[in-house]
């Protein structure tokens, strides 16, 4: 199975298990979302422990993407994935996290209004059980 086989190896290169200090990767997942993906972003955008954001675009309508790509633009950390049509919500998310650059990953609902502590929060919970 060769996702199976990436995981594995993504694993084994990062390191047995990430710390609780390691920063985190939220990947969100949008398709014709509408304003709400606005409010989603913006939070993540200064939450606790997000080093990086990783927007895999499944559709939108053209005023939705030029907002996502001027909010790529002014923010620092945020990756924009496009071009693969609407393959669906789970192998969207397997695409961002192939993008990731950071340990921990995080899958944000684009409809989610993040509280500002909630990430590191899961995060140090996380590690805590290894």
């Amino acid at each position: 199975m060769p996702g199976v086989e990436r995981a594995s190896l993504r694993a084994h290169q990062i390191g047995d298990a990430p710390s609780a200090s390691d920063p985190i990767a939220a990947i969100v997942v949008t398709y014709r979302t509408g304003p709400i993906l606005k409010a989603c972003l913006e939070r993540l955008a200064v939450a606790c422990g997000i080093a990086e954001i990783i927007i895999v675009d499944n559709g939108n309508p053209a005023e939705d993407e030029a907002w996502i790509d001027e909010f790529a633009r002014r923010t620092s950390g945020v990756q924009v994935l496009r071009g693969a049509g609407n393959v669906g919500f789970g192998a969207a998310c397997n695409r961002g996290a192939e993008c990731a650059r950071n340990p921990w990953l995080l899958f944000v609902n684009p409809d989610l209004l993040i509280e500002h502590e909630a990430p590191s929060l899961l995060r140090a919970f996380a590690a805590e059980r290894g």
